[in-house]
């Protein structure tokens, strides 16, 4: 048909909401939503828009990518292509549905556009590099804008230019999405006559423009209880320390925003920004779903080899939507990790002990006092870091059986404390970090108390849509160590396990990884027990179980598959300790799997000079010598 809109053609652009059943042209995986028009009212142009059709829409998938922050620094670039890239792209290939994929803002790192020659425009070319087979549909996030410019519409041109508009709507299958732009940039001090960058400061929020095309467009979509998602870079609501939901925007918006979404039953905000994962129940038919960091904490802490993790101990990862018909189930995968790794563990009496002893976390305590975060947490508590929680999910702990009735704690998560903010200190040569990127007090952080630091702690969590996670369980022998010269004394405590004169010593004891699927308790998949050699030796490992049949226990008394036992030497004048001279792995039936023994020449502390593995008719000897200067000069094999 034919058809004519009258506009002072503001944004420079005309867009179209994509019907349902259909996809858009694309380019790099950007859907051509938009068409470049002259702004003001006197020309009358032309813009057409190409659709295909998309039958079986009604079932599908969306990602959910947040904050990725290409910069060309940190080896970003190369941990996208390694780690997001795949588990993406993996993740379409596996699916028998179509998958689509949102992206909640900040592509690039607007500080970086001109030093580190990476802007809008390099991140489309990496987009056209990755050949993602889905169209991605982007928001800008307060990142994406230009650092030289000082009003909000001058600043996102390259976002338009690039990517396309900054706020419009489609619909796949019986949902209807919306994109929003939630920051309106101030950026004080810009100067783009003399390319001087501004503060990047910007407020959350819409402008009255953007508010007023919302609510028409709200007004086409005709089922109030079909699924309503709003994209959106910024968090419109989050948890303030007293754990309860608060308006997040500047001048009120979050509010006018709920007003305006009051007449359907089924509305999902999802956001990004604060490189955390936390999900509101703001009231019935409305959520926000606030996902955390693709970049985890903007690259860091896998540039500094300590994994992928978020500010508030989570992977960096993505939010996997699953849509059918009417229904919506969600969860938030993290990148390497099994779609079921949904929490981790602490035991903070280990915890404790690593920050009184580790020199990475002293090195942070002594250039910033008040973050020895745990050392108020009492013996024997146990903290569970749940990240996709919501207030329709369990947290279970039971102890021998009684339930420890665990409750939220407004703290930081250990594992990223140390993964960035502690390693930051330590190999920054200003002995600092950057405030905004270190460990978040998060929302999902549950406390349970134990009668004792040795008993068996069962801990189940259930989402809301009934799905029971696998939970690994730990236990540790925990001893007082001194040391005399080379002769180490071995006490055995649960409490006070360091002073100024002796250290720790927590060596695992005992694991269980435990699977639920659907069970109403967790079923043992495998288990290891772990025996030391004590006074007389140094803690070498002395015996090792396994068993992947349930039965093996936590005093490593039952039955297993196999065990390993091993015999160490040293020489104690040359104070050269725990060279391993005979390991034996044997069946639970006796039967003999491997035995392997070695030789050295203890003067030195890697002169291994003859290695035999025992074989069913003899036994294979490969010996070993060297030059002065202790390198390798002759190895002779065993005989044919």
């Amino acid at each position: 048909g034919c058809y004519y809109l009258a506009s002072k053609k503001h944004h420079g652009y005309v867009f179209m909401s994509v019907p349902s059943g259909y996809e858009p042209q694309s380019e790099n995986s950007v859907p051509l939503i938009w068409g470049p028009v002259t702004p003001g009212e006197e020309a009358c142009e032309q813009v057409d828009f190409e659709l295909v059709e998309a039958p079986g829409q009604d079932d599908f998938d969306l990602l959910v990518l947040a904050d990725i922050h290409l910069a060309n620094r940190l080896g970003d670039i190369a941990q996208y292509k390694e780690l997001m890239l795949p588990e993406v792209k993996n993740y379409i290939a596996a699916s028998p549905r179509k998958v689509y994929i949102m992206n909640v803002g900040d592509m690039t790192f607007d500080l970086y556009w001109n030093s580190n020659k990476y802007n809008l425009g390099d991140y489309t070319n990496t987009l056209k590099d990755s050949a993602i087979p889905a169209l991605i549909y982007h928001v800008p996030g307060n990142h994406d804008n230009d650092e030289y410019a000082n009003d909000d519409y001058t600043a996102e041109q390259p976002y338009k230019d690039n990517l396309g508009p900054t706020y419009y709507s489609f619909n796949i299958g019986k949902a209807h999405f919306i994109m929003l732009d939630n920051t309106v940039y101030l950026n004080a001090g810009a100067d783009a006559s003399t390319r001087t960058p501004g503060d990047h400061s910007y407020n959350s929020a819409f402008t009255e423009m953007e508010l007023a095309w919302l609510k028409a467009d709200l007004a086409t979509v005709k089922d109030k209880n079909a699924p309503l998602v709003i994209g959106t870079h910024c968090q419109v609501f989050y948890y303030n320390s007293s754990l309860d939901i608060t308006p997040s925007m500047a001048y009120g918006h979050s509010t006018v925003l709920d007003q305006l979404l009051a007449d359907f039953t089924d509305v999902h905000i999802i956001s990004g920004h604060t490189h955390n994962n936390t999900t509101m129940k703001i009231r019935n038919g409305l959520m926000e779903h606030n996902t955390g960091g693709s970049c985890a904490t903007w690259w860091w802490t896998g540039y500094y080899s300590n994994g992928h993790i978020c500010k508030d101990g989570a992977p960096g990862g993505m939010g996997v939507y699953e849509f059918r018909d009417t229904d919506l189930e969600w969860y938030y995968k993290g990148y390497g990790e099994p779609r079921d790794f949904q929490l981790r563990t602490y035991d903070m009496n280990n915890v404790k002990t690593f920050f009184a002893n580790n020199s990475v976390i002293r090195n942070m305590i002594r250039y910033y006092p008040n973050r020895n975060d745990y050392a108020n947490v009492g013996n024997n508590v146990v903290y569970i870091n749940v990240w996709g929680w919501d207030p329709e999910w369990k947290v279970s702990v039971k102890e021998n059986g009684v339930e420890l009735n665990p409750t939220r704690v407004y703290m930081k998560d250990p594992l990223h404390t140390y993964a960035y903010d502690a390693t930051r200190v330590y190999k920054n040569s200003n002995n600092t970090y950057t405030e905004v990127l270190t460990s978040s007090n998060n929302y999902h952080l549950f406390a349970a108390n134990a009668s004792s630091a040795t008993s068996t702690l069962t801990i189940e969590v259930t989402d809301r849509f009934g799905n029971k996670y696998t939970e690994t369980k730990n236990r540790y022998y925990s001893y007082y160590l001194t040391a005399d010269g080379d002769k180490y004394t071995f006490a055995k405590r649960d409490v006070n396990l360091w002073s100024d004169r002796a250290s720790a010593f927590v060596p695992l004891r005992y694991t269980a990884n435990l699977q639920y699927e659907g069970a109403a308790n967790g079923v043992v998949t495998s288990e290891a027990w772990n025996e030391y050699y004590l006074n007389g030796y140094h803690g070498e490992l002395k015996s090792y179980k396994y068993s992947d049949k349930g039965s093996l226990g936590e005093d490593g008394n039952g039955k297993f598959d196999y065990a390993t036992a091993i015999k160490y030497t040293d020489n104690a004048s040359k104070h050269i300790l725990g060279l391993p001279v005979d390991v034996t792995v044997t069946g639970g039936d006796g039967s003999l799997y491997h035995h392997v023994t070695a030789k050295y020449n203890t003067n030195y502390a890697n002169h291994i000079t003859q290695i035999t593995q025992q074989l069913n008719d003899g036994a294979a000897v490969t010996d070993y010598k060297y030059d002065s200067y202790g390198n390798i000069i002759q190895k002779t094999l065993p005989a044919n």
